[in-house]
Formats: structure tokens, sequence, C-alpha cells
């Protein structure tokens, strides 16, 4: 709810930045694409990779056409690889249900690391785990401002939250 929240407020001011309202802002452009094509697709989207991002120069897909994406940004996609808008890229590409899931994703993310926070007895790890609990949250914030490449962040991630979570509580001397 507090993404939806937060995507409400940016299309608002979206439509009230002066630069923003120029058809010569990328970032504009597709946001609203986006919209249009989730109003069209809201609980599933248009599928995964249909929308923009790496696929685009090696698979030129029909939403571009049947949304009459123009030219100049298809091929700025294609020059950049990226829409340049992680959430509402989502939200076109898997829908109200996707996106809710990743947003799930990086909820029980955070709340595993402080729920183990707060039962480790070693102070090191759970100083780590704690570090660990606002990765999620930065990347929330982070993926509204510009894209990541999400897939081998959260493989990095998960790999070292995963080896943090599977560590013994070694050191209950220092508490």
């Amino acid at each position: 709810m507090v993404i939806l929240i937060a995507i409400a407020i940016l299309l608002a001011s979206l439509k009230k930045a002066k630069e923003l309202t120029s058809e010569d802002y990328f970032r504009r452009y597709t946001i609203l694409k986006s919209v249009e094509i989730w109003k069209d697709h809201p609980l599933l989207g248009v599928g995964p990779g249909m929308y923009g991002g790496w696929i685009t120069p090696g698979f030129r897909s029909p939403v571009f056409e049947k949304y009459q994406f123009e030219s100049r940004w298809i091929e700025a996609v294609e020059r950049s690889r990226t829409l340049d808008s992680f959430w509402f890229q989502n939200i076109a590409e898997i829908g109200l249900l996707g996106t809710s899931a990743f947003i799930i994703l990086l909820f029980i993310l955070w709340y595993t690391a402080i729920k183990k926070a707060k039962l480790s007895s070693d102070l090191y790890r759970q100083r780590l785990l704690l570090g660990f609990s606002a990765v999620p949250i930065v990347i929330g914030f982070y993926l509204f401002t510009n894209t990541l490449n999400i897939t081998s962040f959260l493989l990095t991630y998960g790999v070292l939250f995963g080896m943090t979570l599977g560590m013994k509580d070694e050191n209950t001397s220092d508490k």
C-alpha cells in the first residue's frame, strides 16, 4: 500500500513539474506509458520482458506497437537498455500481483533480519543482521530514483544474508 501511495504522489508531482511535462523527457514518457499499460492489465501485467529493459534490443515486444511507443524512445531504450523507471516497468510487466509479491519479498527480508537480530545472543551477528535489515528498505527507495541491476544485487545480498542466518551465536560473552 505504501508503494501505491508513493506512486500516486509521484504521478501527481509529475504533472506539476514544468521540466517533466515536456514530451522530450524520457522518464516521464515511459512512466505515463507504464501507467497506460497497467490500466489495461492491472493484475498480471503484460508479462515479464514485454515492456523494455535488457530484452528490448533482441526482441521488439508487440507492446511497443500496441501502445504506440515513439520510435525515438524505443531507440533510446535499445541504447541504454533501460526504461529508467523500475517500479513502473514492474507494474506494467508483472501487474499488481507480481509487484506486490516483490514488495512482500523485500518486507520478508527486512522482517527476517530484524527478528533474527533480536533473537541473536552474538553481538557481532546481531549487528550484521541489523545492517542487512536496512538493505531491503534502501532497495525499495533506490528503485524510485533509478534502475538497479536488481538480479545480481539481490543474489549477492541473498547469499551473504543466508550465510549470516546460518551462523551460530558464539560470542555470548560480549553481552
